[in-house]
């Protein structure tokens, strides 16, 4: 059986393997407030920073999070440790004073499909929360911000564009609800960009696409996640739709080393695509999934297709900017398989509730 300290092992061993691929030495002795660093982004976040201190980084760090305690169930080995603090609080209201900073990580939205159905709400907490988090660096005299933003923010990617890139002028469509999500985080970027023009504190974006790894959702609009549950527990593979959309997936240990990258090297009011420049079709996902995992399960396409969250398609990013920083995709899709079965094997279906 795989325990909570065999999971973090999974999770630790990633960076013992990229460990000569990045140099985030400039963090030593530095102090971080994450926003939303409960969620996946979160988890591979803290986890880079427990590896970095095992290194004497010496990096401390503050958490905002409505339910701290829901986090720390899943994953004990954060309790208790010096560097670690959380605060428990919701974005829109946080009070967060009497100390200084050196980074603010912002990459709290809530990006469940519960959350997606409130589209006024999701809007409101993008904005206001971005707003509030701006306040707080400032406040805190910060000298670096990172807005945590998506690559939704394009719209509709045309196949004629087979990766795109952060000056493409495309946007979603305004007069679509579904677009709160994407809008909001344009918002998002429009008011750090007016922060860093009237403040002098740097701010830097993170245009985040799709990804695989430990911590993946398993029961939700994640073709990814919900293609390795299908293969964990049942005997048949399940894609929405007729598996043409293209998509790639990075791997939540490069997400984290890159994020922390952007943090010390980014420009000031300049966006990165960050995702997989490794593109594949949500059919030969699921395929690929069923040779790694489950070469028993048959794939079933359901009849019904409704339209994505996102309403995408194709979703693949031009990751140069990235790469000129010294990032890459360091990890397979097939490691990626691996490690998210690994870490999830002891799961049930009632735990996941399908």
């Amino acid at each position: 059986m795989i325990n909570p300290k065999e999971n973090f092992n999974i999770i630790s061993n990633r960076f013992l393997e990229l460990e000569t691929y990045f140099d985030l030495a400039e963090l030593k002795n530095k102090k971080i407030l994450i926003s939303g660093g409960t969620g996946f982004f979160g988890l591979w976040i803290l986890s880079l920073i427990n590896f970095l201190n095992g290194r004497n980084a010496q990096i401390f760090v503050w958490v905002i999070s409505r339910n701290p305690e829901k986090f720390l169930k899943k994953f004990p080995h954060f309790r208790k440790l010096e560097w670690l603090k959380f605060v428990t609080a919701d974005i829109e209201n946080i009070k967060f004073t009497n100390q200084s900073l050196d980074y603010v990580i912002h990459a709290a939205t809530d990006t469940s499909m519960n959350a997606h159905a409130n589209h006024l709400k999701m809007l409101d907490n993008i904005i206001l929360g971005t707003r509030k988090i701006l306040e707080v660096a400032e406040n805190s005299k910060a000298s670096k911000v990172l807005l945590v933003s998506s690559g939704a923010i394009y719209g509709t990617q045309p196949y004629r564009v087979p990766k795109i890139k952060e000056n493409h002028r495309l946007s979603c469509d305004v007069l679509n609800p579904v677009s709160a999500y994407a809008e909001g985080k344009r918002v998002m970027e429009l008011l750090g960009s007016i922060f860093a023009d009237q403040t002098g504190i740097s701010v830097t974006v993170a245009r985040c696409f799709t990804f695989m790894g430990p911590g993946i959702e398993l029961n939700s609009h994640f073709a990814f996640g919900n293609f390795i549950r299908d293969a964990l527990l049942s005997d048949e593979i399940k894609i929405e739709g007729d598996g043409r959309p293209v998509r790639s997936y990075l791997h939540g240990s490069d997400l984290a080393i890159w994020l922390l990258t952007l943090l010390i090297k980014g420009e000031n009011n300049t966006a990165y695509n960050v995702g997989s420049n490794n593109e594949i079709s949500i059919k030969n996902l699921a395929e690929k999934i069923k040779t790694v995992l489950a070469p028993q399960c048959s794939i079933i396409y359901k009849k019904t297709s409704p339209s994505s969250i996102l309403g995408l398609n194709r979703y693949v990013p031009c990751t140069l900017k990235m790469q000129d920083l010294g990032c890459k995709d360091w990890t397979s899709l097939e490691q990626g398989i691996k490690d998210t079965a690994m870490f999830n094997s002891e799961l049930s279906a009632a735990q996941i509730n399908i």
